[in-house]
């Protein structure tokens, strides 16, 4: 932390040292290497997206949360990774409705980025829930994909 506000580190380099303080159970030091990235480059939406993460881990309210990956994605509407994230906040907070707002304009269209399974299988629930069961099913081959990607690759390995 010393290094990280001294001044001398880069933005991208500091958003590297909050992802290693978060990993070794550090999320309010890694918020804190994200504030100072931010302080010097407030146009990197990464800073926000990490920073809204990091607020969530240190149990600042989620409006903080929310406004910061918002705020990211005011600076990067079409980073998917951004807004796969706030619907994933907005449905654990039962905001359905929003949730699919915020992916509405990427699915189908930009489906085939998605590569996380957890984030596919919340995305496919959350059409379900909200009826809309040709995005639903969109996302589940997708996941199906995915899964036969990754035995594909294990058998191989074996």
């Amino acid at each position: 932390m010393t290094l990280a506000t001294s001044d001398q580190i880069e933005p991208p380099q500091l958003l590297r040292i909050a992802t290693g303080l978060e990993a070794v159970d550090e999320p309010r030091l890694a918020m804190e290497a994200c504030r100072q990235a931010g302080k010097r480059a407030p146009e990197i939406p990464e800073v926000h997206y990490q920073m809204g993460y990091y607020a969530q881990l240190c149990g600042y309210p989620i409006s903080i949360s929310e406004a910061l990956v918002r705020h990211a994605i005011d600076l990067a509407p079409n980073n998917f990774h951004f807004r796969i994230g706030l619907a994933s906040l907005l449905i654990r907070l039962g905001r359905k409705g929003e949730a699919i707002a915020v992916v509405d304009r990427m699915i189908p269209d930009r489906l085939s980025e998605v590569t996380c399974r957890c984030c596919l299988k919340r995305i496919a629930n959350l059409f379900f829930d909200c009826d809309d069961l040709d995005r639903a099913r969109l996302c589940a081959r997708r996941l199906k994909q995915l899964n036969a990607s990754q035995q594909h690759h294990a058998e191989a390995v074996a």
